[in-house]
């Protein structure tokens, strides 16, 4: 199992580092960060610019007027990304959080392939970024992977459909999943130490965003192939196209 690094404790049972759902706030306003770590993220941007989905202000921006966008029941986190006023949406999870060894991170997202969106970044050593719609970028330690998806059956990440994905480290083998399938594999070492700082950016200093809605984000210090399937049926329900 992976070792977090400068990380709080954490429950054993289920390995979880980091867990983020919706529009789940604290009090203190950040999105909170359900894996009891504390590692809360601070929204920027506004609610110009990221919207939280849910109850009766569903599909309204801030002030009141309806903004089209389809989410799930349970609401999801939308970001604009970069627009033409440089205007700009991300989420600071205010602490690095960095794991050796094995890893799965996974989320839902929705939005389009073409805009090449950072998903998660620390910094332009270390990111996981869309570099189109059958093929995904890792950069660790400063070391490039490229994954690619499956074409038979094909696996493209469609244009502004949900879709799960996860990507995992198990003993140094790296493996993608899509909608619980299984997709392009490799190898990287477990000394190369995922971190991650943003989302939906690369990192705090950059101009590179991401676009596109997420939600059910998790991090985990450990590799397990049923975590996967679990997440994933457990929220297809919900993120329906």
């Amino acid at each position: 199992s992976g070792v977090p690094l400068d990380a709080r404790t954490h429950s054993a049972k289920d390995n979880l580092v980091g867990y983020y759902r919706n529009n789940h706030f604290t009090t203190a306003g950040t999105w909170e960060d359900l894996s009891t770590n504390d590692n809360h993220g601070t929204v920027v941007g506004g609610t110009t610019t990221t919207f939280f989905q849910e109850g009766l202000t569903a599909n309204l921006d801030n002030q009141g007027f309806p903004i089209n966008i389809t989410h799930p029941s349970n609401g999801a986190v939308n970001f604009i990304g970069t627009t033409s006023t440089n205007a700009s949406s991300y989420i600071d999870l205010n602490k690095d959080i960095e794991i050796e060894g094995d890893y799965m991170v996974m989320l839902w997202f929705k939005g389009n392939p073409s805009n090449l969106p950072y998903i998660w970044g620390h910094s332009g050593n270390d990111y996981f970024r869309m570099a189109d719609k059958d093929t995904f970028t890792l950069k660790s330690n400063n070391v490039t992977k490229t994954l690619e998806l499956e074409t038979s059956p094909n696996k493209d990440i469609l244009t502004e459909q949900w879709h799960h994905i996860a990507l995992t480290r198990n003993n140094g083998t790296l493996l993608m999943y899509i909608d619980n399938e299984a997709q392009s594999s490799g190898t990287l070492s477990d000394t190369a130490t995922l971190k991650i700082r943003a989302l939906m950016r690369r990192d705090l200093t950059s101009d590179n965003y991401g676009s596109g809605m997420i939600d059910e984000f998790f991090v985990y210090d450990n590799f397990n192939a049923n975590t996967v399937s679990k997440n994933y049926n457990h929220g297809k329900g919900k993120h329906k196209n």
